[in-house]
């Protein structure tokens, strides 16, 4: 039973570590598109409304749409110019 317990302690002190990594990284990406979003010129002020909505009430599933629909896609612009 001990030699269970000390196996499998390293294992879920590093799962917890990659979690908690995992989390800040999420925390930190979602800020960073609250701020972008702040600071883009839309074409329709309620359009900057309706992003942060989307980002503060859909938290994560908000960042995951907005990186796809709006960030990415300004990427793929700025690349096209250069």
């Amino acid at each position: 039973m001990f030699s269970e317990l000390f196996i499998l302690t390293p294992i879920l002190i590093l799962l917890a570590f990659v979690a908690l990594a995992f989390v800040i990284f999420l925390i930190i990406a979602w800020i960073w598109m609250i701020v972008d979003c702040l600071q883009r010129d839309f074409k329709e002020g309620s359009e900057r409304i309706a992003w942060i909505l989307i980002l503060i009430f859909l938290s994560f599933i908000g960042l995951i749409l907005y990186y796809f629909i709006v960030f990415r896609k300004s990427l793929n612009k700025n690349k096209k110019k250069r």
